[in-house]
């Protein structure tokens, strides 16, 4: 699956560990028959690793360093986020995405270059203001610490990390960023133009009771599910509330919402189910359905028709991206401004 990399500076409303990483499991242990070092040895090592990434140096922006441990830790964090998203990193595009993360570490040096040089300074306390709303996204300090140290990194170089992205939104806010506003005669041309954005398909409200059949289940198995439905289904054709017996019967998640699965459109339920669903008028319950989850009883609720987004819907939306990409636009041409004049020397 190939990586599509943003130019724009996402890193700067980055924080860089708002939430626990899961990385790979260290190295195996050595063989058993192997002394195993002492914990002195263990830290002293791992000291002298540390000094050495901090003093070797993966660019050089105006004079100021940047380290290769920076550019390690960055190589950490975003390899996880892309990861946890359910892409992956192929070799033929490792150098491609190490291209792209030296890039972000130095067009946010020059980003921050600039706060200071129009006079930005992040108060203590505005920093500690930030910090404490960051370490409300981990469910306790332990695990605060836990993901610093996973991503191999300082409390110490997380506050210059945070000091840093605010006074860098600081600069976008007060002095790059300026003039996004979009009128309304804007996001109207966008809607105009973008039609297929705001095409509503044909849906149906339906709730559902279950039972479930496993796969490689026996025939007697199958046959004791069957019997389970077939006396719902009377129960339902008796008159008996259709919630109530889902919530009691049900063996879908949906079940304590008295099997509620909301609006959806075609495409998004597994295709007997589909059309059994489409197939019902609103109070109408099918006969028995069987799909690769089981047995089950469908009744559909509500029905939408085609349909488009009105513009007054919309409207706040679309200007809220628009203002998005407007900023996106104008990040992008300082970045190149500040790149035209600076002196930038990469060893990476």
């Amino acid at each position: 699956m190939s990586i599509i990399f943003k130019n724009t500076l996402r890193i700067i409303f980055l924080v860089f560990f708002l939430a626990t990483f899961t990385l790979p499991a260290a190295a195996e242990k050595a063989s058993s028959d192997k002394k195993p070092e002492g914990k002195k040895a263990v830290a002293a090592k791992s000291q002298k690793k540390t000094a050495a990434a901090e003093e070797k140096k993966a660019a050089i922006v105006n004079g100021s360093v940047i380290t290769q441990r920076a550019f390690d830790q960055e190589v950490t964090v975003l390899r996880a986020q892309i990861e946890q998203s359910g892409q992956k990193i192929e070799d033929k595009q490792i150098d491609e995405f190490k291209k792209h993360v030296m890039n972000q570490l130095v067009s946010t040096e020059l980003l921050y270059q600039d706060s200071k040089e129009k006079g930005i300074k992040i108060s203590d306390e505005q920093l500690a203001t930030y910090l404490a709303d960051v370490m409300k996204r981990f469910p306790s300090e332990e695990e605060f610490k836990k993901g610093l140290s996973e991503m191999n990194m300082t409390e110490a170089e997380m506050k210059i990390k945070l000091r840093k992205s605010l006074a860098i939104q600081e600069l976008v806010t007060k002095h790059v960023a300026l003039e996004t506003e979009v009128t309304d005669d804007e996001a109207k041309a966008f809607y105009d133009m973008r039609q297929e954005l705001f095409q509503v398909p044909e849906s149906v409200k339906a709730s559902h009771i279950l039972i479930k059949v496993a796969t490689g289940a026996t025939q007697p198995e199958k046959e004791a599910a069957m019997t389970k439905i077939k006396e719902l289904q009377e129960k339902v054709k008796n008159g008996e509330d259709f919630a109530e017996l889902a919530k009691k019967n049900s063996e879908c998640p949906s079940a304590p919402n008295g099997g509620d699965l909301g609006f959806f459109s075609k495409g998004q339920m597994v295709k007997p189910f589909e059309d059994a669903a489409f197939a019902l008028a609103p109070g109408d319950v099918s006969d028995i359905v069987e799909t690769q989850f089981g047995y089950h009883l469908i009744k559909a609720v509500e029905r939408k028709k085609n349909d488009v987004i009105a513009f007054d819907t919309a409207k706040e939306k679309i200007k809220k991206n628009l203002s998005k990409e407007k900023t996106k636009q104008k990040i992008d041409a300082h970045i190149d401004v500040l790149m035209a004049k600076a002196k930038i020397e990469r060893f990476i």
